[in-house]
């Protein structure tokens, strides 16, 4: 069935009034990092109201030792610092190739692009995350100085280590991948 067009003329805005322009880049870069502080608000409201009362027990309470302990306590932190960590050394790779690739002269060729509006991303993320993971970092030392077994507290230790200069060792050459593959591109 053929659907009739709308007679109607489309609405237009009032004669007086200039008709509405798009958003500068500065402008939607301003947009878009206003934008960023309510989730960050609230993700600091959601963890506060988890890791405070998840704090309390740990320092007075009848179970202190048994959720000192706890493996899934540890799991958890483990991951809240894993996870932390990746999206720290990722965005700050992607900050890192951005800069190199401005700095090596690439060319900006997509409009609302700028050095700044690329950064705007990724730096949010570093600071955000990068607080996170040292606070759960520390929190880490702290268990590690309280365990009473120091061989299961050096493994954890070194895994954790293992683990994140493995990261960190492929984040940084991915960045030379893409510096070098900006600089032979030319």
């Amino acid at each position: 069935v053929p659907v009739e067009p709308d007679p109607r003329p489309a609405p237009s805005a009032p004669p007086f009034l200039p008709p509405p322009g798009l958003p500068s880049p500065d402008e939607f870069l301003r947009f878009q990092l206003l934008g960023a502080v309510p989730a960050i608000i609230a993700g600091l409201a959601l963890w506060l109201a988890t890791w405070i009362p998840l704090t309390r027990g740990l320092v007075r309470g009848p179970d202190v030792e048994i959720e000192r302990r706890s493996v899934i306590r540890k799991l958890a932190i483990y991951l809240i610092v894993f996870v932390s960590a990746v999206t720290v050394l990722i965005s700050a790779t992607f900050a890192l190739s951005t800069v190199g690739r401005r700095l090596l002269g690439d060319p900006i060729v997509e409009p609302f692009t700028s050095m700044w509006h690329e950064l705007a991303s990724s730096i949010p993320l570093v600071l955000v995350f990068g607080a996170v993971w040292q606070f759960h970092r520390r929190v880490i030392e702290g268990e590690a100085a309280r365990e009473s077994e120091m061989i299961r507290a050096a493994t954890i230790r070194r895994l954790y280590t293992y683990l994140i200069n493995n990261f960190d060792r492929n984040s940084r050459d991915r960045c030379q991948i893409l510096l070098l593959s900006a600089v032979f591109q030319r």
